[in-house]
């Protein structure tokens, strides 16, 4: 139908073009985010925190600023002892001139040989001759002239046949009548410009005369082929050149290249001249002799240089040449007098001030601040890239990604206060050289902390980051660079080792043993490895390890403190049973606090399955249901066969009765400053489950006319689980309520009821917005049937065996026994009935 688009149109309607700005390259780095609603949030502390931190590192990673050697001119007096403070090289400058002179001139020409110029020659000639063959083919009429004009010609009897035969409508024209008209001139003329040369008259006299015999072409070819083949060149001048040998011809179709050092190797444009004339004298001796001086003139106007120079790829030879001179050197060694107090400076003196002034000589500010800027922000951009992909929800935590700035800083802050003693004990005591104090950095130090703090993964980029802006801090120091990669790796790989202090230690052991390696493997390429050097160096390292431990141990309890960040270690305090919390939970509400414990070892096994964090599962799982101490009347395991107040209260009012002890355990959590990874598992372990049994018994009493029930009204307030430790805790919660129902916990049965619980809670959605995947939760499925089998196994009923006294004594002490009528009394089938009831009511309220 006209107006309608086709689906190529509609498509390319409904594509959106690619935003451009500051905006999409935030989005990149995680600082921008769009949100469901299309509400686009801005990361403001965070762009903050990382514009502060690269210019935190900018500033620290300048080159140290240094006191400057008083400036001297020839003849003036030293002020002072001027000493070497490292040993460093001075270049001799006249030396290392002469030998770049010497090497540039070395550097032979480079020539290009182009075979495509004899290609463009024939091209031309074979154009020409199409134009020369075309006018020789045109008819009277198309010509200005006409046969009666024309000079007479006398027709060959085979020829004067073919007029007759035409009968009047074709005329014959001979080459010479073709010839003799002014289009044919014009043609010439064309025949010139597309040869690119001028012929003298004589020569088109010439060809008039050999009526452009097709000959010409490969005449002129075959002379002119094998004299540019060889290849022709402008000018011989560098052949005589005694410091050059010869050129460098390079030939541009093959790229292959050979030397030329004789000059007879090629033609220059007179002896190419001679050679063409001389060819053209040997053709084909059929031809008519009159052919062979024009073949000569045409060609030798045709001949030009195919070999010309190449001035940048000479001068880009000669530049490489210059750049791969090294310069001749001369040594100062540290500590040496360079000039003693008193003494005149005289002009061997100079070059040796000069370079002392250089080594402790900053760099140009401008370029120096410049550059080291653009080094921080890429590394800091690649932290954020790193971060978006594997670590998100740091990207858009002020106080994590605060932290990490933190350690980096302080990382780069502890280097640069080690260099500054380091530097003041050499320079006080000379036992051992600076550059060997620096292998006790503890540069593993900050690694350690992230591994406690964070995970694996930030750790890994911690690691990376650590050792690049080190390598930059301690310019010309690989070693260093490698020993702080290689340490704060050792720190990430015992992520999972730091549930005590002593932990620590033992890690600083790991990474001293490490930097020994390390140490010794560059000994071993400089195969220099049995020396006190090394053994220093080995000693030094070893000490860097032990110093990052005590200091990640001083400073552990005062981040832990300013940052609110749960380690391992404060968790295992958390999960100590004698914590107030706990102590109130257990007198409370016993109930709740058994339930708990019976959550925690099966969220442990769970987390302990899957990979995630099994000790924040376990603590966790403690507290997650400490609200339930301010009312635990209300919760069937805190009932103990008591009467049931829900009886009494209508479904809407005990759903709010349920759902509040989410609320009161945040409070309580708040108030005894759990951390803030164990406060969310409290809401987040029921997210927004519906509040069945409540709910169901809603819908039997609803009265449409009156009032609707909402399910809305019936869920938690949520949020749903948002880590896996948190969904592990709310599977394990529900899993441990429904298993208290089982009157014969076989195994099947669990398997069944496990897989029910975890299927329902699927479904549900409750665990679409943490990181569980399919095979995690086969795993977990795994590990509560496992933990629940354990829990609910079979024990051997041990048989009675009463002696006659005990019969006895049984006899005197309890009274009459019920006859055996009485085992069928109507209350006791009642008492039964009730406690069935009881235990079915106990399995409709697994989510009080």
């Amino acid at each position: 139908m006209e107006g309608e688009r086709s689906p190529m149109e509609r498509e390319r309607k409904g594509r959106t073009r690619p935003e451009r700005g500051v905006r999409p390259f935030l989005m990149n780095l995680g600082l921008v985010r769009v949100a469901k609603t299309g509400e686009v949030k801005i990361a403001w502390r965070e762009i903050g925190i990382t514009s502060l931190l690269v210019a935190l590192l900018t500033v620290l990673l300048l080159p140290r600023w240094q006191l400057q050697t008083p400036t001297l001119a020839v003849g003036d007096v030293a002020p002072a002892d001027i000493k070497a403070h490292t040993d460093f090289l001075i270049e001799d400058e006249v030396s290392t001139q002469q030998k770049r002179r010497e090497v540039e001139e070395r550097v032979p020409p480079v020539y290009d040989y182009d075979p495509q110029v004899l290609n463009a020659i024939e091209q031309r000639l074979a154009q020409a001759m199409r134009i020369i063959e075309t006018a020789y083919q045109m008819r009277p009429p198309e010509l200005t002239g006409t046969l009666v004009d024309s000079p007479a010609t006398t027709l060959s009897p085979e020829d004067a046949a073919r007029v007759i035969g035409l009968e009047g409508f074709t005329v014959a024209v001979n080459r010479e009548v073709i010839a003799g008209s002014p289009l044919f001139r014009e043609r010439e003329r064309a025949f010139q410009r597309a040869l690119g040369v001028d012929l003298s008259e004589d020569t088109l006299n010439a060809l008039r005369r050999l009526h452009y015999d097709s000959y010409l072409r490969d005449g002129v070819m075959q002379v002119i082929s094998g004299v540019m083949r060889r290849g022709i060149i402008s000018s011989k001048d560098l052949f005589s050149d005694p410091r050059r040998q010869g050129i460098v011809l390079r030939d541009l179709q093959s790229n292959r290249e050979r030397a030329i050092a004789d000059s007879a190797a090629v033609f220059d444009l007179n002896e190419a001249t001679e050679a063409v004339v001389t060819a053209a004298r040997t053709l084909n001796a059929t031809h008519a002799p009159a052919m062979q001086p024009v073949i000569a003139e045409v060609a030798r106007r045709l001949l030009q240089p195919n070999i010309t120079f190449n001035a940048q790829e000479t001068e880009a030879r000669k530049r490489r040449a210059l750049e791969a001179v090294k310069p001749v050197y001369f040594q100062v060694k540290r500590g040496e007098m360079l000039i003693r107090e008193g003494e005149r400076v005289r002009e061997e003196h100079i070059p040796r001030l000069k370079a002392l002034a250089a080594e402790k000589r900053s760099a140009d500010p401008f370029s120096s601040v410049g550059g080291t800027a653009i080094f921080a922000t890429l590394v800091v951009g690649f932290g954020l890239l790193y971060l978006r992909h594997l670590q998100p929800k740091i990207m858009w935590d002020s106080q994590a990604l605060l932290l990490l700035a933190v350690l980096l800083v302080g990382n780069l802050l502890a280097i640069r206060a080690f260099m500054i003693v380091a530097h003041a004990w050499v320079e006080s005591f000379p036992v051992v050289e600076e550059g060997i104090i620096t292998y006790a950095l503890p540069l593993a130090a900050g690694g350690i902390l992230v591994a406690i703090f964070f995970d694996f993964q930030v750790g890994i980029l911690f690691s990376i980051m650590t050792s690049l802006l080190t390598g930059v801090l301690l310019r010309d120091n690989l070693a260093i660079a490698v020993l702080a990669l290689v340490g704060n790796l050792v720190a990430t790989f015992r992520v999972d080792q730091y549930r005590q202090r002593s932990s620590i230690l033992l890690t600083g052991l790991y990474i001293g043993a490490a930097n020994v390696l390390t140490l010794m493997a560059f000994g071993l390429m400089s195969a220099n490895m049995l020396t006190w050097q090394r053994a220093y160096e080995a000693l030094f390292g070893l000490l860097g390890g032990l110093l990052a431990a005590v200091v990640v141990s001083a400073i552990l309890p005062l981040l832990e403190s300013i940052f609110k960040f749960t380690t391992d270690i404060k968790l295992l305090e958390l999960a100590s049973l004698n914590h107030p919390l706990l102590r109130q939970l257990v007198v409370h509400a016993p109930g709740t606090y058994h339930h708990s414990m019976l959550v925690g070892t099966l969220a442990e096994a769970a987390a302990e399955a899957i990979g995630a964090n099994a000790l924040i599962a376990r603590v966790g799982s403690y507290y997650h249901d400490i609200g339930k101490m301010l009312t635990p009347e209300y919760f069937v395991e805190n009932q103990m066969g008591r009467e049931n107040k829900h009886d009494r209260l209508s479904p809407s009012m005990s759903a709010l009765i349920i759902t509040a002890h989410v609320k009161d355990g945040i409070k309580l959590a708040k108030e005894y400053k759990l951390p803030q990874r164990i406060i969310d598992i409290i809401p987040q372990h029921h997210g927004t489950n519906l509040i069945t049994y409540f709910y169901n018994k809603a819908k039997e009493t609803e009265d449409p006319a009156v009032q609707q029930v909402q399910e809305a009204d019936y869920r938690y307030p949520g949020p749903k689980p948002q880590t896996r430790e948190a969904a592990i805790v709310m599977l394990a919660d529900k899993v441990e309520a429904a298993s208290r129902v089982l009157t014969d916990p076989t195994s099947q049965r669990i398997k069944s009821l496990v897989q029910r619980v975890i299927n329902s809670v699927f479904m549900d959605g409750q665990l679409d917005e943490c990181d569980l995947t399919l095979r995690d939760l086969q795993r977990i499925h795994d590990a509560f049937v496992r933990t629940l089998i354990a829990i609910y196994h079979h024990r051997i009923e041990y048989p009675t065996v009463e002696s006659a006294e005990m019969r006895r004594r049984n006899r005197g002490t309890n009274g009459p026994q019920l006859p055996e009528s009485a085992k069928d009394h109507p209350d006791r089938h009642a008492d039964a009935q009730k406690d069935a009831a009881e235990v079915a009511r106990g399995s409709r309220l697994p989510e009080l």
